[in-house]
């Protein structure tokens, strides 16, 4: 149901998998799956609660890691960026090999700059990069259109310039650069 875009339909099936078998060795994978269903819903809060279950009621590392990242991916979408920060670096620092580093850096970057840690924030945009080079092509534009911005409004006019002028040079046809 999951893969047919169904996510009500494959919650209710996960659920009645849980009630009918709570010992099950596919709990944590179980509840990673109904993390997925919540999240393609919008529902982030109960994403996030089957991803802390899924983490601590799994035993599979790959599960685990897919739940760690979750949480830091479900607290990025509700707007919570200190603790998004927190678990992102948390996920990162814990499972370095996994496949969702990239995507991490990614939403740690961002984070950073909800919470005005702009050095930060390049840091981590940096790695997001160095992790996958799609990212660059993918967010690049937004990413230093919003450092910019977010130093131009704190004052930060010498660092902004020097960020619109990297935001010019790497995206040329990018729509935010006319701004």
């Amino acid at each position: 149901m999951f893969e047919l875009g169904k996510y009500n339909d494959a919650l209710s099936q996960l659920e009645r998998l849980l009630k009918d078998y709570p010992n099950t060795v596919l709990i944590g994978y179980a509840h990673i799956k109904e993390s997925a269903a919540y999240s393609q819903l919008g529902k982030y809060q109960e994403a996030k609660k089957h991803f802390e279950l899924a983490s601590t009621l799994s035993t599979d590392n790959a599960v685990m890691a897919d739940a760690r990242y979750g949480i830091g991916e479900s607290l990025y979408h509700l707007e919570q960026f200190p603790q998004a920060v927190e678990a992102l670096s948390t996920f990162i620092q814990t499972y370095p090999k996994s496949r969702h580093i990239p995507q991490a850096y990614d939403r740690l970057a961002f984070c950073y700059l909800k919470v005005k840690n702009y050095s930060a924030a390049k840091a981590a945009y940096t790695k997001a990069v160095e992790t996958s080079p799609q990212n660059a092509t993918q967010a690049g534009d937004t990413f230093y259109y919003t450092l910019a911005q977010g130093l131009e409004n704190d004052g930060k006019m010498k660092e902004a310039i020097v960020e619109y002028k990297v935001l010019l040079e790497k995206f040329p046809q990018s729509k935010l650069g006319n701004d």
